[in-house]
């Protein structure tokens, strides 16, 4: 088990991950950083709690729209998927089959 520390708001928290995991846990709480400086230039020093919340509901909300554009991706892709493997439909009004056509055209 491996630690790191994370300096958010002036208060340094120390978290735990698994080896070789520190550096993805640096960016992400880097990343979250980022989003309560931010708040706190917007609306000041309201207190680590209400800052924090502030952010993990931001971050949340763009997670939340993240999945909802994946799931169009996917359904769009879906379609084409299925348009690309099911066959034609027959035309409507033309019974004959190609071999019809061509005993026509012969007696004609």
């Amino acid at each position: 088990m491996s630690q790191v520390s994370v300096t958010l708001n002036s208060r340094t928290y120390r978290l735990a991950c698994e080896d070789g995991e520190e550096g993805r846990l640096v960016e992400l709480a880097t990343y979250v950083k980022e989003r309560v400086e931010q708040l706190t230039l917007e609306f000041g020093q309201v207190g680590d709690d209400r800052l924090l919340l502030m952010a993990a509901l931001l971050i949340a909300d763009e997670l939340w729209d993240t999945r909802q554009a994946l799931e169009v991706q996917i359904e769009e892709a879906t379609e084409m998927l299925r348009q690309l493997t099911e066959p034609e439909p027959k035309k409507t009004g033309d019974s004959n089959t190609p071999a019809q056509k061509t005993a026509a055209q012969k007696s004609a």
